[in-house]
This record gives structure tokens, C-alpha cells and sequence, in this order.
């Protein structure tokens, strides 16, 4: 704090204003700047100046904001009134005022949780004025082995034998004596091929039979069969279809027919067709569990289990239907069952290597990560070139932040897949975490080459180049990335868009969409039964930040001043315990601490629900290493974004958001799925027992020269728009001497 010191004034950032770094900078005593927008980043700055009463340094225009930095640079009177009453109303105005803002936040939640006892839904919430006044005047892909054109032919080849024999006096009738040997043994010499995979030699028989006898229906079908094999699924239905309307009471044909229909992604005609193959055949265990794979599709998952279940009872060896059934646990968040299922896979085929994967994907979902990487392993030993293990082996590796080990996992995928999209995503996603931007940009470019529609996926490579201020084609980019939002693409996760696009509109789109995609309301759990009025409310907070973090510099102090003879204050922590000074202090300000990272959210949530805790806040929104799958499933019957997170989470199981009147108007609300609660003075809470150090840096020690206007910003780099810096270069260009001090944020 002490080096805000050596500057003369902070220039804010829009659209994404200083956050935590606004009020450090104020708690040490310097000015900021900023411009306001609409949407809730752009408006935080304003919030923390409200509060702390100075609207002066509010603007509303860039032609605004430019003018008043320059006269504050060439106005010394003027700057040094506004520092001095900053240095007074740090201590005498709300912003800084730890316990009162814990009074207001107290107030809120006892709100909440009496319009919930009263059984009432969620409101807007506007606390009235505190005391002090308001200055008057925001992966994985599954195998799903089983449905494919390979499985069964051996099964299907000798039905079709079976059957011709059935029917050898209908083809007795039909034909010559002569023409049916011919077709006889041309038939039998064409199955012999097909079963030893020779696919052209057989087909070849086939035409000539066909050649001889159009209405082969035998020859139609498994002519079909080859299709499938050699994926013209468009073929296969037609030749199928044909053996189907010359054959219609074999089982096998509409078997097949649904395997090519599938392939087709025509789900629902191909469940028709298996229930009518098992119609003819109840006992046909390949019909059911394709079946299951058509319902899995088609996002039936109960009734693909169902499914799945009957063809195991009919043929209990049936490894793919297990493994098809994991599968589909997983989709129903059914982590354990989906193990087990696996592991029944795998017990019946040791050498299954798509099942050793897929359950390495579920015990990824688990948090337990080492035994991913262990069934990744043994997937990879069983099949070298399995490039989808070795991708997903570096996911596990990655959430053990073993990021150099993921790196070399995921360039093996792309060695053995080059047009591996996901793998370069991942890839990408790795280098950001070690900060080689530059690659990582160039990783996630690659991946859009290979799959131009890759979800969220392009928003998130713009926020990679804006780390490393790379805009070139900046405003053409901006305008693609709006367009693929406006038509409902899958184009960005919610966070980069808050420093790229200053739409409370867009925000609320998008998050809409990455809510929807990612983290749908779950009915794994039941409903939270209504509850007794506790003595005490029960509030739990959520984050992976409980370290030297900016969210905790800022939220320490008011974890030690709850009230506790009216609350009962929950940690639930799920990021990394580095033991540090700040772990240990908000350790103990908590009546529980409970270290949960290692658990699913399923079981966070159910461990939330057994507490009973009444009101739970997300202090990470759509931030790194958020767990939003846990509010998905409803850790408590009232739900709350606050703090880490500036925008909507475009939930419906998010009930409520904290903000105040400066950050969203009442004008603004309908651009925010939560409620609004809006506290009296400003949302962001401060830890006033901060210590600015005693040191005086000089410029030499920090770089700077030793005279001239010292403007900064140390808001991180990616808040640096071209708009932005092209202010602050004309604004540089009238103070003469002046020097603009910036976070080195990417050294390379």
C-alpha cells in the first residue's frame, strides 16, 4: 500500500473498473479517477467514490474524464484539496467503515431470511441510509462403445444366416433352382468375407446377388450393414429401409436401421426402430442397450438407465452396456454409481480401454484426481494411441496443478490427433496458468481454426490476447463476439465479456446461456424441505480465496465483526490451503471452517443441506475455481452472488445479488436474474485495520523518474482496452513530464 504513495493520481479502467485495487489505492490516501458505464463492473469504482464521498472524481464521458485528469495533473490546489478530503473521509464516511457495512449486509440477510420464513419468494431489497448518510447524487468426450457400426456384426451375420434358412422355401418359390444356388452360394462366400472384415470383397457379392435377385432382403440389409461400417449412414437407411419394406418382422433389420438413424443424430426415429426390434425380439440385449445410447442422446438419462438395466439382466456379460451405463450416471451427476458401473466394465473386459478412460472422467468429477490419472494410465497402456485419454489425463493433471505433466499429456493427444480441437482448448488452458500467454493464445487460435463454434471458446482467446495487449482487429473481433452472443452462440463464458463489452444487456445474455450449458438447475438432490426458524441464522460462505487474496484483504475484517449472538458464520472453503497469514486469520474468524476441495459438489451440497444452512453466498461467481455446480443442486434455500463475481449469474437458483443503488439502479434491474439488494452506501466491503507501512519508497527504488505528474493504474492488464490507453496517452500528451505507471502484469 505504501508505493501508492510515490503517485499523484489513479486512472480507472472502463469497462472493467479497480476493484479491490480502487480501494487500496483510496485506504492509502490517492485519488482515482474514473468513468462511469452501465453494466455493474463499469459502475464499482463510482460506488467505492460515492461512498467514501467524492462524486467529483465520477465522470460520465471519456472527453470528461481526459479534461479532469489533466486538470487535476495541472491544478496542484485542486488535487491537494481532493487528497485532503480523501485523507479525512477515509476514516469518517461508510466506505471504510467495517462495522457498519456488517450491520447493513446483517440486515440484508435477515431480510432474506424473513421473507423465506414468511414463505415468501424473493424480493428486490433497498436498505434505508446508514446513519453516517450517502453522498447524494454497478470435456470430455465419452465413448459410447455399443452403438457404433462394428458392434454386433458377427451377431448380425448369423441372424441373417438363420434367418435365410428360415426362409429358404419362400426363395424356393421365387427363384429357380438354378438362380438359388447361384444366389446360395454367392451369399455364403459374401458372409465369409464380412465376417473376416474384408468389407469391399463383400459387398461386391452382394451387388452381384442383388444384380440376380433385386428383393434379396438379406443382401439389402447387410449391404446396409457395410454402409454403417464404412460410415455412409445415409446409404445404410436406404438399403435397410428397403430390406425392411420387402422383411418386416426381423428384429435385426430395425436394429440396424436405429444404429444408422443414430449415427444420423436422428435420435427419436431411431428409438422407434429399436422398440420395434424389441417388439419382435424382447430378449435382444444389443436392441436395449442401443436403445439406451438413442434415450442418452436425446438427454432421457432415467430411462436410459432403464434401458441399459434390461439389457444387462438379459446378458449380465454385457461390458459396453455398463459402460454405456456409467455414462449416463454421469450425466445424472451420479459420480459413485457411475464408478461402479465402470468398474463392472472393466472387471468383464480387462482390456477396456474406453471404460478405464470414461471412469478416469468420473473420478475427475469426484475430486479424486490421482485415481483419474491412474485410469487414464491404464486406458493409455491398453491403447497407446487413445488420444482422448491422453487429453483427459491432462484435465486430472491440470486440477492437481500439475500443469508442465498436462502439457506434455495434451500435446500427445494432438501428436496422435493434430485436428484435436479440445486438446488445443486444453492445451491452452494450461500454458494461461503457467502466464505463457502468448502460446496459450495461439493454442486456443489453432482450436477455433479446427472448430470455428467451439463453446465459450472465443471469448475467452480475446481475454487471453487482452492479458498481453494484443488488439489486433480488436473492434472488428468485438463486433463477431457481440453478433455470436445477440444470435444465442455459445461464444463466452460471462467473465471475459466484463472487460470486453459494456452491455448489462449482453452480460445478462450470455450468462444466461453459459448458465443453461454448464451449470442447469439439478434435480439430483430433492427439495429443501421448509425449515424451522433457527435461533441463529445460519450463513455459509463459499470460496476457493481463503488466503493472501484480494477478495480476503477486503472481507476479513467483517468475518471478525458478525454478530454472533444473531448469526452462525460457515466457511466452506475449496481452493488451496497455502497456510499463510490470511488462511490462519480467517481460519478463526468463522465458528466452523470446513476444508471441503476434496469433495464433489454433490456432497458439498449435501453437506450444506445437513448443516442447514439458511442463506448461502458464492463469494466466486464465474471466477477461477468457482464451484457453481454446488448452487446448481441448492446448498440452502436461499442463495446469494456477492463480491467476487461483478455481473448476473443468470441462474434462477441464484436468488439474490448484493449491489447498491450507484452499481444497478432500479432502471437496471431487469438486466440481472437475481434479485437486488441494495445496500446503503456501496456493496464492497473493506477491511479498515489494514496498515499502510511506515517506508517511503523513493521513485528510484520503484522506477520512476525523479520528477514529473505521476498518473498509475495497477488494475491487471487485461482491463486495458485500446480506448482506454489511447485516453491515457492524449491525456499524457497535455501534462508535460508526465509519466503513467502500470502494473507489469505480463513480464514476457
Amino acid at each position: 500500500l505504501a508505493r501508492h504513495q510515490a503517485a499523484d493520481l489513479f486512472l480507472d479502467t472502463l469497462p472493467y473498473n479497480a476493484h479491490t485495487t480502487a480501494s487500496d489505492a483510496l485506504w492509502a490516501g490517492l485519488p482515482v479517477l474514473t468513468c462511469i458505464g452501465e453494466s455493474f463492473a463499469s459502475r464499482v469504482a463510482a460506488s467505492l467514490l460515492n461512498a467514501i464521498h467524492l462524486p467529483e472524481l465520477i465522470t460520465s464521458m471519456q472527453e470528461e474524464y481526459e479534461a479532469l485528469a489533466i486538470e487535476l495533473a495541472t491544478n496542484p490546489e485542486k488535487l491537494s484539496a481532493i487528497r485532503k478530503k480523501l485523507d479525512k473521509n477515509r476514516l469518517t464516511t461508510p466506505l471504510f467503515d467495517t462495522k457498519l457495512f456488517t450491520r447493513h449486509i446483517e440486515e440484508a440477510y435477515t431480510a432474506m431470511y424473513e421473507r423465506y420464513q414468511e414463505d415468501l419468494p424473493p424480493e428486490h431489497i433497498v436498505l434505508p441510509s446508514s446513519a453516517k448518510g450517502k453522498h447524494a447524487l454497478p470435456t470430455k468426450k465419452l465413448e459410447l462403445p455399443g452403438s457404433g457400426s462394428n458392434q454386433g456384426v458377427a451377431v448380425i451375420v448369423d441372424m441373417a444366416t438363420q434367418f435365410m434358412s428360415d426362409h429358404s422355401m419362400m426363395l424356393e418359390q421365387a427363384v429357380t433352382t438354378r438362380k438359388l444356388h447361384q444366389t446360395q452360394a454367392k451369399f455364403q462366400q459374401a458372409l465369409q468375407f464380412h465376417q473376416s472384415g474384408q468389407l469391399a470383397q463383400a459387398q461386391l457379392l452382394y451387388d452381384e446377388i442383388l444384380q440376380l435377385q433385386p428383393l434379396h432382403f438379406e443382401s439389402l440389409h447387410l449391404s446396409g450393414v457395410v454402409a454403417s461400417q464404412t460410415k455412409n449412414f445415409h446409404k445404410a437407411v436406404e438399403l435397410i429401409g428397403k430390406a425392411i419394406e420387402i422383411c418386416s418382422g426381423n428384429a435385426s433389420f430395425y436394429s440396424n436401421y436405429g444404429n444408422a438413424l443414430k449415427e444420423l443424430r436422428k435420435y427419436e426415429a431411431a428409438l422407434s426402430s429399436y422398440d420395434r426390434a424389441i417388439a419382435l425380439k424382447p430378449d435382444f440385449a444389443e436392441a436395449w442397450n442401443n436403445r439406451g445410447v438413442a434415450l442418452y442422446e436425446l438427454q432421457q438419462y432415467e430411462a436410459a438407465v432403464a434401458s441399459y438395466d434390461r439389457a444387462i439382466v438379459l446378458k449380465p456379460d454385457y461390458g459396453e452396456a455398463f459402460n454405456n451405463r456409467g455414462n449416463t450416471f454421469k450425466e445424472l451427476k451420479q459420480y459413485e454409481s457411475a464408478v461402479a458401473s465402470y468398474d463392472r466394465a472393466i472387471a468383464l473386459k480387462p482390456a477396456y480401454a474406453e471404460a478405464c478412460s470414461n471412469r478416469g472422467v468420473a473420478f475427475k468429477e469426484l475430486r479424486q484426481y490421482e485415481a483419474a490419472v491412474s485410469s487414464y494410465d491404464r486406458a493409455i497402456a491398453l491403447k497407446p494411441d487413445y488420444a482422448e485419454a491422453w487429453n483427459n489425463r491432462g484435465n486430472a493433471l491440470t486440477e492437481l496443478k500439475q500443469q508442465e505433466a498436462a502439457l506434455a499429456s495434451y500435446e500427445r493427444a494432438i501428436t496422435l490427433k493434430p485436428d484435436y480441437a479440445e486438446a488445443w482448448n486444453n492445451r491452452g488452458n494450461a500454458l494461461q496458468d503457467i502466464k505463457q500467454y502468448n502460446a496459450a493464445a495461439a493454442s486456443y487460435e489453432r482450436a477455433i481454426s479446427l472448430n470455428p463454434d467451439y463453446d465459450f471458446l472465443f471469448g475467452q482467446w480475446l481475454y487471453t490476447k487482452m492479458k498481453i495487449c494484443d488488439w489486433i482487429s480488436f473492434d472488428h473481433s468485438i463486433k463477431q463476439l457481440v453478433d455470436k452472443i445477440e444470435l444465442g452462440k455459445k461464444a463466452s463464458s460471462p467473465f471475459p465479456l466484463l472487460a470486453l463489452v459494456d452491455s448489462p444487456a449482453l452480460h445478462k445474455h450470455a450468462s444466461e446461456i453459459f448458465s443453461h450449458e454448464k451449470f442447469p438447475l439439478h434435480q439430483l438432490l430433492p427439495n429443501i424441505p421448509k425449515r424451522a426458524r433457527h435461533k441463529k441464522i445460519r450463513i455459509g460462505y463459499y470460496s476457493a480465496d481463503y488466503r493472501h487474496h484480494p477478495m480476503m484483504y477486503l472481507m476479513a475484517d467483517m468475518f471478525e465483526k458478525h454478530d454472533r449472538d444473531k448469526f452462525e458464520v460457515i466457511a466452506f472453503s475449496f481452493g488451496p490451503d497455502k497456510k499463510d497469514e490470511m488462511r490462519k486469520r480467517v481460519a478463526v474468524a468463522f465458528d466452523r471452517f470446513i476444508d471441503v476441495r476434496n469433495l464433489s459438489d454433490t456432497d458439498v451440497a449435501n453437506l450444506s443441506r445437513s448443516i442447514e444452512i439458511d442463506i448461502a453466498i458464492d463469494l466466486g461467481g464465474f471466477t477461477a475455481d468457482c464451484r457453481t455446480g454446488i448452487f446448481a443442486l441448492r446448498a440452502a434455500p436461499i442463495q446469494v452472488n456477492y463480491l467476487g463475481y461483478p455481473g448476473t449469474m443468470g441462474a434462477d437458483y441464484i436468488d439474490y445479488l448484493i449491489a447498491d443503488a450507484t452499481l444497478i439502479p432500479a432502471l437496471y434491474r431487469e438486466h440481472y436474474t437475481e434479485k437486488i439488494v441494495s445496500l446503503p452506501d456501496s456493496y464492497q466491503v473493506n477491511d479498515a485495520t489494514r496498515r499502510v507501512a511506515d517506508k517511503v519508497f523513493t521513485r528510484e527504488e520503484l522506477g520512476l523518474p525523479p520528477t514529473g505528474f505521476v498518473f498509475c493504474c495497477f488494475n491487471n492488464n487485461y482491463k486495458i482496452t485500446p480506448a482506454t490507453l489511447d485516453g491515457w496517452i492524449r491525456i499524457l500528451k497535455k501534462v508535460e513530464s508526465s509519466v503513467l505507471w502500470l502494473l507489469e502484469d505480463n513480464p514476457k
